[in-house]
């Protein structure tokens, strides 16, 4: 029996990914149960927003009324309808005053936003902003288990802006979002989706998501799938796709 099921930030493990000294590093971690084969369904599209959080302490130049301006590290990735890229969080720990913000639509860079809180801020708090990051490197790779050396296949790279701007039932563009084929993730091998940045890259708002469409089954329905379209089946595939004796 085959299950279409969908992966969300519920099911992983989220580790802050490497950014002193940067290198590409699991942000999510998802490892594949006991006598379970997973495969990333090439035939449904990746869906998401994916946020990087920045920490500023207001100066007096920062403040119009209720309204703060910030510049952050990266460029704002444009977003579909209905989702939000900037929300704010107004002296955190102690005021915890949320308010989304926008783009300024005068910066050509997209870095810098605007956030109108309900209450005036004040200078020398911090206002912690979360939003959906553009350039920034990221994959999705499969890692098997090995005890002498790490073995990966990625099956889907780019940058985030691809993940965040395109919305899935685009047809035109959700190919980008899209694994090419079927590669057998087998059991405590691990799905991750991983970033290269040296800003932090979180899911603790609920605005921030990630949906990988998989497919899972037993190990001889997998072997079956495998066989029927012409391959020998879980194990020579593996063999294939990670080089492995």
């Amino acid at each position: 029996m085959i299950q279409r099921r969908v992966l969300t930030v519920a099911d992983f493990q989220y580790t802050q990914n490497l950014t002193n000294p940067v290198q590409i590093s699991p942000v999510l971690t998802y490892t594949v149960p006991l006598k379970t084969v997973v495969f990333i369904d090439p035939t449904r599209p990746l869906n998401g927003n994916i946020m990087a959080v920045y920490e500023k302490e207001l100066g007096s130049g920062d403040i119009n009324n209720k309204t703060v301006t910030i510049q952050l590290p990266l460029k704002v990735s444009e977003v579909p309808e209905g989702v939000k890229n900037v929300v704010g969080i107004y002296d955190p720990g102690t005021t915890n005053e949320v308010a989304y913000g926008e783009v300024d639509p005068t910066d050509p860079t997209r870095r810098t936003v605007k956030i109108t809180f309900t209450n005036t801020p004040a200078t020398e708090k911090v206002v912690r902003v979360y939003y959906s990051v553009d350039n920034m490197y990221f994959d999705i790779a499969i890692v098997a288990p090995s005890t002498s050396e790490t073995l990966t296949r990625v099956l889907l790279e780019g940058k985030l802006g691809y993940i965040n701007s395109i919305h899935p039932f685009d047809i035109k563009q959700s190919d980008r979002l899209r694994v090419t084929r079927y590669v057998p993730a087998l059991e405590d091998f691990q799905i991750q989706f991983r970033v290269r940045s040296d800003q932090v890259v979180t899911f603790e708002r609920p605005e921030s998501f990630i949906e990988i469409p998989v497919l899972v089954m037993d190990e001889g329905t997998a072997e079956a799938m495998f066989r029927q379209r012409g391959g020998r089946g879980v194990r020579e595939a593996l063999k294939r796709y990670f080089k492995m004796m």
